[in-house]
């Protein structure tokens, strides 16, 4: 599970294979169909199973949060 931008751009863009690398949240989805879904990513050989979710902050909207990422993750709690 990785939780905001930040593991995704500081752990997973740096182990992947370049031409499926993802560097951000966003690159996922932005939509109610596409976040949430997990993301099979080969790294050293070994298949791994990631999941990109917003950080918790964002989940509490909390300080400065984006009411995008906070609506996409509320619907995707809601229909799990």
């Amino acid at each position: 599970m990785l939780l905001g931008d930040l593991p995704i751009k500081y752990f997973l863009a740096n182990v992947v294979d370049i031409k499926t690398q993802k560097t951000s949240l966003k690159d996922f989805g932005t939509t109610s169909r596409t976040y949430g879904k997990y993301h099979t990513f080969r790294i050293e050989g070994i298949d791994y199973e990631v999941l990109p979710l917003v950080h918790p902050r964002q989940v509490k909207g909390l300080g400065r949060h984006s009411k995008l990422w906070f609506d996409l993750h509320a619907h995707w709690i809601t229909k799990k």
